[in-house]
């Protein structure tokens, strides 16, 4: 039996991901209800077009971001609270992303028992959204440490187009994360999504993240230890600690989600060298000549 599963954006960097991933993900049927931003704000227009494709699963990521710079209530908050109330007497499961954000960073890692304390504005709209999304009673909230991509803004293109443009590319050296793939996360979307068609019943709170921690300077530096070998890089690395108003640390554990779904955490170097990967595979006249005659 196909089960359909809505995807709520179509636009973003994660959502373009999510939907090449489940192209590819079997009895999985991705869809999208192709509704203007204003119309996320009509609850009529919501419901309605829900009815048209009686969805199984939502998996929701209006407004969420990688860099979280994109986040506001007009297009985070409001629009979820308008699909959670259309949801609320569907027998639909509902998947939430959210971010470390809705922590202060001030622990070395946080795990879902943790109590959210955002220190932005950002953290406070990833933290109504969970509030919202919790009322439902088949929901899932998937709380993301940092999340790089080879498409996007994301911490992975702020450093490597820097870098190949013979620009500084701004780091905060001592910041803390456990960065995971767009792919790491559409691994986990699909998992989470597979099981929910087979009868699963997790629902609640999870963390996801890689299963190791490294500092913005450790990534920053295998990011340009890895792009120097392929390509020339004319740019470099600018430490700007000192200067840093956001989160100390964005790690999280993440021993619920392997305990519920049997999801195993992958190194963030594997993360890096996916996204590499796809990054240098739609851009492959910036390789050496010496990489692409080999």
């Amino acid at each position: 039996m196909s089960h359909t599963v809505l995807l709520t954006d179509q636009n973003s960097a994660m959502a373009k991901a999510v939907g090449a991933g489940f192209d590819q993900a079997g009895f999985l049927s991705l869809t999208h209800l192709n509704l203007q931003a204003g119309e996320w704000l009509q609850p009529e227009t919501v419901s309605a077009a829900l009815d048209r494709v009686n969805p199984h699963i939502i998996i929701n990521t209006l407004g969420w971001s990688d860099d979280g710079r994109l986040a506001s209530a007009a297009h985070l908050t409001e629009p979820t609270r308008v699909l959670v109330e259309a949801c609320r007497e569907r027998e639909v499961a509902f998947i939430q992303l959210s971010s470390y954000r809705v922590f202060s960073g001030v622990k070395s890692g946080f795990v879902e028992t943790d109590e959210p304390l955002p220190r932005d504005e950002c953290g406070e709209l990833y933290l109504a959204c969970e509030k919202l999304v919790a009322t439902l009673p088949r929901h899932i909230i998937l709380r993301l440490s940092w999340v790089i991509g080879w498409q996007g803004e994301n911490l992975l293109t702020k450093i490597i187009n820097p870098l190949l443009a013979g620009d500084s590319a701004a780091i905060v050296g001592e910041r803390r994360g456990s960065p995971v793939g767009h792919s790491e996360v559409v691994r986990v979307l699909s998992a989470m999504a597979k099981q929910i068609s087979c009868g699963a019943e997790n629902w609640g709170l999870f963390h996801y993240s890689s299963g190791n921690v490294c500092t913005e300077e450790e990534f920053a530096a295998e990011v340009e230890r890895r792009v120097a070998a392929k390509c020339t890089v004319t740019g470099g690395l600018k430490d700007t600690s000192g200067s840093d108003t956001e989160p100390v640390s964005a790690a999280l554990g993440y021993r619920r989600l392997m305990e519920c779904f049997g999801i195993q955490p992958r190194t963030w170097k594997q993360a890096l060298g996916q996204e590499l990967g796809l990054w240098f595979s739609h851009h492959p006249m910036l390789l050496d000549s010496e990489v692409n005659t080999q």
